[in-house]
């Protein structure tokens, strides 16, 4: 008998002490924000969606800037922080380690907390018709 390996990739993935270690914000209301770093230039535009929803990027959100290499598990940061709402930009399920295919702009409850993924900022920002789609998500979200 030949032994034979599972196919898929292992993924090593960030410590929930190294990302916390990188998060702006005070998380007053429990809310996780996940950009990728190119899309800081957009900064200005994601402050602007927050105060849409009357949240301020300081003081209401934890915020993580990650990238295409960036993996971690969402839930290890849930042991040490208070994480309600999970708002995640441009990245994929998968790199917060979440194994599902989820659609974009579609509040999806998991495990009593609330996921919202989206496009990248600066294609939201270039379209209105993506613009009203977050805009739907995220009243979702906040209801």
């Amino acid at each position: 008998m030949t032994a034979q390996f599972l196919d898929f990739k292992v993924i090593s993935k960030m410590d929930a002490t190294a990302v916390l270690e990188q998060c702006q914000g005070k998380n007053q209301k429990g809310i996780f924000l996940l950009y990728a770093k190119d899309e800081v230039e957009e900064l200005p535009f994601l402050k602007k969606v927050l105060q849409s929803v009357q949240l301020d990027f300081d003081q209401d959100v934890l915020s993580f800037m990650g990238d295409a290499t960036t993996s971690f598990s969402v839930s290890d940061l849930y042991q040490t922080t208070s994480i309600t709402k999970v708002l995640v930009f441009g990245l994929p399920p998968s790199q917060i380690g979440l194994q599902l295919h989820l659609s974009k702009y579609q509040a999806y409850p998991i495990n009593n907390r609330t996921y919202l993924f989206a496009d990248r900022l600066p294609d939201i920002a270039a379209n209105k018709n993506l613009k009203g789609h977050l805009w739907k998500g995220l009243q979702e979200l906040f209801a």
